[in-house]
């Protein structure tokens, strides 16, 4: 099955104007808000992180970098979606 033609849907935790209405505003963290923005046998691009040195509560690390991998997952097997595409960030913390 080709990815060739599918249409763009930009789900983001903020809006943007660059976008308009492409983008549905959802935080990786919230299963619900995000199960509503990602559209049924999409192809799912993951460039959500949180990494800045500064982030309070720290807590935010965990719940966004690995709970919202884990909840994008878990939203693909419900939505017939098999293509998974991460990102990573450049920055090395450590």
């Amino acid at each position: 099955m080709s990815d060739q033609g599918k249409e763009v849907a930009i789900v983001d935790k903020t809006s943007t104007r660059a976008f308009g209405d492409r983008v549905s505003v959802a935080d990786v963290p919230s299963s619900d808000a995000l199960r509503n923005a990602v559209p049924e046998g999409a192809v799912l691009v993951n460039l959500a992180v949180e990494h800045r040195d500064d982030v309070r509560p720290k807590r935010l690390y965990n719940e966004v970098n690995m709970g919202g991998a884990k909840n994008l997952c878990r939203i693909a097997l419900g939505k017939n979606i098999n293509k998974i595409i991460f990102s990573s960030t450049v920055a090395i913390y450590g």
